[in-house]
């Protein structure tokens, strides 16, 4: 991961232990995905003509799981860590 992801990541956290809504998750799953998923998606189309296979789609779908599940942990450890002190 790059310092960009931890930076969200961070960010996401501090949320949760601030209380802000639930829905900065979602923003923060979309911003990781723009480089690292959707960036590779989009020159993958341009390099080819023919429309993505299914395989580049799965990795596409969980690569953006995944960067929501990262979202929901950080914000969850926040508030984590909000109801410790």
């Amino acid at each position: 991961m790059g310092l960009l992801e931890w930076v969200v990541l961070a960010a996401v956290a501090t949320g949760g232990w601030m209380a802000v809504s639930p829905l900065i998750i979602v923003l923060a799953a979309i911003a990781l995905m723009l480089d690292r998923v959707l960036g590779p998606a989009l020159r993958l189309r341009r390099a080819q003509a023919a429309p993505l296979s299914s395989k580049t789609t799965t990795y596409l779908v969980m690569g953006g799981i995944g960067w929501l599940l990262a979202a929901w942990a950080a914000y969850i450890a926040g508030a984590f860590v909000r109801g410790l002190l």
